[in-house]
């Protein structure tokens, strides 16, 4: 009996462990590469990069952002599940988390100085 509980604890273990990896494997960050860009920007109006995404052989190319605001260094949160962006959108610079479709943008960071301040004296 003893035997047979510990059989199917340890496939129980194993599943579990399966399970991970291929969660692990479907993150957005080992499918997905992101970039900022002003590729789709009214070159007579304005330059401002938005964030795009794509496969490593650069195919599927997918705007994220449409806001007019200016993004710098898209990177993959360290989990991969989410991007983290520099960006002005507010008027001050921050950082912002995104999920890859876009549908959730949240500022992480709070920038209360005075655009050109010093910060340091």
């Amino acid at each position: 009996m003893q035997d047979a509980i510990s059989a199917q604890f340890h496939a129980a273990i194993v599943e579990e462990k399966k399970a991970e990896a291929i969660a692990q494997s479907d993150r957005f960050a080992d499918r997905r590469i992101p970039f900022a860009s002003d590729r789709d920007s009214d070159r007579d109006r304005d330059r401002d990069d938005e964030i795009y995404t794509m496969r490593p052989d650069g195919t599927d190319v997918r705007q994220l952002t449409r806001s007019g605001a200016e993004y710098w260094s898209p990177a993959w949160f360290p989990d991969g599940t989410r991007i983290v962006v520099y960006s002005y959108r507010d008027g001050d610079g921050a950082f912002y988390i995104m999920w890859p479709n876009a549908t959730y943008v949240r500022q992480l960071t709070v920038n209360d100085a005075e655009d050109g301040a010093n910060l340091a004296s």
